[in-house]
């Protein structure tokens, strides 16, 4: 479905952002979140996404979907976002 999406929309690429709980040092979660989301890309790309339609960033734990209060909550804040956006933007 991404492959097909990315084919109609040329112009469009892929960012991939990778996001952390709160457990540990910033420096460590973004080393973690960048990992996360590099691991997502490698899926991608094995699935035939090119690797030149995909960029990866972190936010670590600076942008939570929910409060970091519970180990349920932590465990929705580790994730990869995907996020199309066009080119040149």
């Amino acid at each position: 479905v991404l492959t097909d999406i990315l084919a109609v929309n040329p112009d469009f690429r892929l960012v991939l952002v990778g996001h952390t709980c709160d457990l540990g040092s910033k420096e460590i979660n973004v080393r973690v979140g960048q990992k996360r989301a590099d691991a997502v890309k490698h899926l991608l790309v094995k699935g035939g996404i090119s690797e030149a339609k995909m960029k990866t960033i972190t936010k670590a734990y600076d942008e939570p979907l929910v409060p970091n209060t519970s180990g349920v909550n932590r465990v929705k804040n580790r994730r990869v976002e995907l996020k199309f956006v066009k080119e040149g933007k």
